[in-house]
């Protein structure tokens, strides 16, 4: 864990935990532990281009590996909500996904994260 960015257009801060085989629902558990300068923790939620670059400009120097955000179709498949933060519950609205995402697909287990 490094030094929380603040983005200063949303007023929260970002840090990248780096952890190897974690599961979406411990990860979920492990953030809600972590807090700075009093705010609670929580997987990101990204609601828009400015808060995504934010975020990329924390992970990028890191070495390239997956990232877990927020947002699952767990529930309801293609149906993507957040499942923490001040968003929770809530659709997506904003999306930058890649082109090919979400496939449902990796090797051959349901892509819900």
């Amino acid at each position: 864990m490094g030094t929380p960015v603040l983005d200063t257009s949303t007023g929260r801060y970002y840090d990248a935990v780096l952890s190897k085989a974690i599961t979406p629902a411990d990860a979920l558990t492990q953030a809600a532990t972590l807090n700075h300068r009093g705010l609670s923790g929580y997987l990101a939620t990204i609601s828009s281009a400015a808060e995504n670059q934010t975020i990329l400009n924390v992970i990028n120097p890191l070495p390239f590996t997956s990232y877990l955000f927020g947002a699952s179709d767990v529930l309801v498949d293609t149906k993507w909500a957040w499942q923490s933060g001040p968003e929770k519950g809530a659709a997506l609205v904003y999306t930058n996904w890649h082109p090919t995402e979400p496939n449902n697909y990796f090797g051959g287990v349901r892509e819900d994260y």
